[in-house]
């Protein structure tokens, strides 16, 4: 019988149920991952088991769809399990990465000095699927769990086909802290000239958000410039319904890797160069004092 299994290395049998629950879930969630994107898996069902003294064994039998691409389970199990154990090691950065080498039919996956003959289209598939970020958060998320058990002394990961192959991976505590990690935030500010149509303002001289629509999209931030507050004071600037600002808009994101894409934070309006007047009354404004 075909199964993957994790195994916590510790000195008892002990594991606190909120900890192993989220190392099993989080790990089911990478296998389901790889799979779907495979179209091979279905569902994960898993059993505890106890080994020897100084270990914790959670072992997880795969339910593969019959659609599947490959022509056997092992070589499904071969994939989800040599594509987590690439993710790990980028994690941790080391020079024993997997080694591969593509001939025309098949390939040979080198791990830890096993060698597997797979078909080249399972290498060519890894390719496609290896930096897919919901993969690298759940596998952050078990060795966060891992890392909260401090007797835990290593983190053990295998598949065995249930026949001749089995591949194995000891992660040893001293990794844990690379693993589970985040990533670094990536930021940046963008900056520019825009009209902003006001749905909101407040006629004080405040850090009160004044409301907006930018291009369809409902934005709001304080203006704090002392310039334009004058000209409100000396009736320069009167607001209608439908008026728009015309403005320097400073805008801090930060990169999702979930969606590959930037995603705004914050709303700065840096300068105002004028007040257009719109005689639409289609536009509702609240003035607030």
């Amino acid at each position: 019988m075909e199964y993957y299994d994790i195994k916590i290395n510790k000195d008892d049998h002990d594991v606190r149920s909120d900890i192993l629950s989220e190392i099993i879930n989080n790990y089911v969630d990478s296998l389901k991952a790889i799979g779907y994107r495979v179209n091979a898996l279905e569902s994960v069902d898993y059993y505890v088991v106890a080994y020897e003294q100084g270990s914790f064994v959670v072992r997880l039998k795969a339910v593969y769809g019959k659609t599947n691409k490959f022509a056997s389970d092992n070589v499904i199990g071969i994939i989800l399990f040599g594509v987590l154990v690439n993710f790990i090691y980028d994690f941790i950065k080391t020079e024993k990465s997997p080694q591969i080498i593509i001939n025309t039919h098949e390939a040979i996956i080198e791990i830890e000095g096993q060698k597997i003959i797979v078909p080249r289209k399972v290498v060519e598939l890894h390719e496609k699927i290896k930096d897919v970020p919901s993969i690298k958060k759940s596998l952050k998320l078990v060795f966060k769990g891992v890392q909260q058990d401090d007797k835990a002394r290593s983190l053990g990961l295998s598949y065995n086909d249930g026949n001749n192959i089995k591949l194995t991976l000891d992660i040893p505590s001293s990794e844990f802290d690379k693993l589970a990690k985040d990533d670094e935030i990536i930021k940046r500010q963008v900056v520019n000239d825009v009209d902003l149509i006001i749905t909101r303002a407040i006629l004080e001289r405040s850090r009160r958000r004044w409301e907006f629509n930018l291009n369809g999209k409902r934005i709001s931030c304080p203006i704090v410039l002392d310039d334009f507050y004058k000209k409100f004071e000396s009736h320069l600037y009167e607001i209608a319904p439908g008026d728009k600002l015309r403005v320097r808009l400073l805008v801090d994101q930060s990169f999702d890797s979930e969606i590959n894409s930037w995603v705004d934070d914050e709303y700065h309006i840096n300068d105002v160069f004028d007040l257009i007047k719109n005689n639409r009354t289609s536009v509702g404004i609240q003035q607030t004092l």
